[in-house]
């Protein structure tokens, strides 16, 4: 009854956020952000097929100082998540003195989210020891290992020899951690294509053996992300077929995640979407910072038409409620590439700030809500209430 309560709760004062969103976004107009997503470098020790990444020579980044300088503005006070993308994270040399600026500077802040390929085992783990203790262990931090195949499948799609073992090992290291800290959380990632489709259940399976959080993911071709040099990271009918087959069986056994598996498949096998099957609030409640300082409402698009501008050159404020991008908020309202986008970037807010598309889900498929119910009474993402 104490999480039914807690969930029903919270679900009301998120209804109320859900409505000022919808009449915001119906206007055009940018709201405070609540989520973060904050590119700290475009290095990386990967060289993954399906991402263009790292072909990206890091050049003219944010400084820990302006980093600092941008937390520090009023209109920012309202963050309370946070993700922490790349490149690759780690190979920041400054990255926890940024989570330190986050924890200092933002008096709301809820999660911290750390995404890593987990090549650097020893880094990754003693990195994530400072970053609790810079947390001042009262905030939750995430640090997912993305993993895309089994054994030399995985180092063939990332291009590492020895990837796989690598990042199992700091898996299996951060689940230790886990065990004996109360505000850190750990799991996977797992982006689903034609390269690893035929595989997907044995690879649910084995990493299941490893940890009980693996997120699974379809493939988005971004023009930035991916220049589709051998059509890896692309899906085809049938391997979106055979994902959503999989998807829907996942509902009653991965409950937490039924929302928003139910509503990538519906994306996914729509022939004729005019809209986004879940709302996005990126460019309203959800920010975008690269590496170099530019804005965006998304960190699939990060190209310069849909730049809100660079933090360098004006208050942050002025960038994200100006005329340019109320203008931006308007295009991308119909763009084919936003409506048909299955990404989770910003589903923890668009759960918690929007609240009513989530709770007319719930309301629909009863059967999930009672699987939800009793997974959150055994204890399963309790860190999340």
């Amino acid at each position: 009854m104490g999480v039914r309560w807690t969930v029903y709760k919270r679900g009301l004062g998120g209804a109320m956020k859900g409505l000022n969103f919808r009449a915001h976004r119906w206007l055009g107009k940018g709201m405070q952000p609540t989520f973060l997503i904050y590119q700290v470098t475009t290095a990386c020790n990967s060289r993954c097929r399906m991402c263009g990444i790292w072909k990206v020579k890091p050049d003219n980044e944010l400084l820990l100082r302006e980093f600092e300088h941008l937390l520090g503005h009023p209109f920012m006070g309202k963050i309370k998540w946070v993700n922490l993308t790349g490149g690759e994270p780690f190979v920041r040399k400054d990255l926890v003195q940024l989570v330190k600026a986050l924890k200092d500077r933002c008096p709301e802040l809820e999660l911290v989210a750390i995404p890593t390929n987990g090549f650097l085992t020893r880094k990754v783990v003693d990195t994530v020891l400072e970053l609790l203790d810079a947390l001042g262990h009262k905030v939750l931090l995430n640090v997912n290992v993305s993993i895309d195949a089994i054994g030399e499948k995985h180092d063939e799609i990332r291009r590492t020899p020895g990837g796989y073992d690598k990042a199992i090992a700091t898996l299996d290291e951060l689940m230790k951690l886990q065990l004996a800290e109360d505000f850190f959380e750990t799991g996977t990632e797992t982006v689903v294509m034609d390269h690893n489709i035929s595989d997907i259940r044995t690879i649910y399976s084995t990493l299941k053996e490893h940890t009980p959080h693996v997120n699974l993911t379809p493939a988005i071709l971004s023009p930035y992300y991916n220049p589709g040099e051998d059509d890896c990271g692309r899906m085809s009918e049938q391997t979106v077929n055979q994902f959503v087959k999989l998807l829907m069986e996942l509902r009653l056994k991965e409950p937490a995640y039924a929302y928003y598996y139910q509503r990538a498949s519906e994306i996914l096998t729509g022939p004729h979407l005019r809209k986004r099957t879940f709302p996005c609030l990126g460019g309203y409640k959800t920010m975008y910072l690269d590496a170099k300082g530019n804005v965006y409402p998304c960190l699939m698009i990060p190209i310069p038409k849909f730049s809100f501008g660079n933090i360098r050159d004006a208050p942050i404020d002025e960038l994200w409620l100006g005329d340019k991008a109320k203008d931006l908020r308007r295009r991308l309202k119909g763009h084919l590439f936003c409506i048909r986008c299955t990404n989770n970037c910003d589903i923890v807010n668009n759960i918690k700030e929007e609240t009513i598309d989530p709770a007319l889900f719930m309301m629909a498929n009863p059967d999930v809500r009672k699987a939800l119910y009793k997974s959150l009474e055994e204890g399963k993402m309790k860190k999340y209430l």
